[in-house]
């Protein structure tokens, strides 16, 4: 298993998690957005000619990057706490 499919197996797991919780309901969509944009990448550079290579891999590559900060950001603002 490579490293793409561990983070889209991820972001879908997160998706579907967060669909019961109500305080992280954005995460939810925001994995959901990410997991689509990662989506993109490789159907875009599958269909479209090279010379459009970069942009669609960088939807990729961006989609984790941009994941990776939301979760540190939630984590900063403490909204991963265990609600009683």
């Amino acid at each position: 298993m490579n490293l793409l499919e561990k983070r889209l197996r991820m972001l879908g797991i997160l998706g579907v998690a967060g669909a019961g919780k109500e305080q992280i309901k954005s995460l939810r969509i925001w994995a959901i957005v990410c997991l689509v944009a990662m989506m993109i990448g490789p159907i875009g550079t599958a269909l479209l000619p090279k010379v459009v290579f970069g942009l669609f891999e960088r939807f990729s590559t961006f989609s984790a990057v941009v994941f990776n900060a939301v979760l540190g950001i939630y984590l900063m603002k403490g909204r991963f706490t265990v609600v009683k």
